[in-house]
């Protein structure tokens, strides 16, 4: 059997970008966690876990002196950015840039009175990033049929 890998064939910019804000931190003292999982891989998830950045699904399961959130790729509401600085700890964003651009239009749009409809599934964790920049307040649909 022949494997053939495509020319394109990889993490996406986002992902890379995520990987690499982790891959510095590991050189940082501190203790350090992502927010929920950093990017959809295991196998990312275990490097870093190996390197000492452990997944955490809320700021409440940080309660060790001098620790740091990494914000995953898929982003989060700026509720939850507010509740860890809140709580003393440092903040590193590794949301997607093209993610980050959509929570930049939801707001904008949310401000200028638009209805806001998210196509997507209500309970992923982009899906509930971008809610959060809009103030929870947009509807999220599944399917051409809602």
């Amino acid at each position: 059997m022949q494997a053939i890998i495509a020319k394109k064939a990889g993490f996406c910019a986002g992902v890379r970008r995520a990987f690499q804000i982790a891959t510095d931190t590991t050189a940082e003292e501190g203790n350090w966690f992502t927010l929920g999982p950093l990017v959809h891989n295991e196998n990312v998830i275990k490097y870093f876990m190996d390197r000492g950045i452990y997944p955490v699904d809320s700021v409440e399961q940080v309660d060790m002196d001098y620790s740091g959130i990494i914000i995953r790729s898929h982003g989060v509401s700026p509720d939850l950015i507010y509740e860890a600085k809140e709580k003393g700890l440092m903040v590193k964003d590794a949301t997607c840039p093209l993610v980050k651009r959509v929570h930049d239009i939801v707001l904008a749009l949310r401000g200028e009175g638009y209805e806001v409809i998210i196509f997507g599934d209500v309970f992923h964790p982009e899906v509930q990033g971008i809610l959060g920049w809009c103030d929870n307040n947009a509807r999220v649909i599944s399917g051409v049929q809602e």
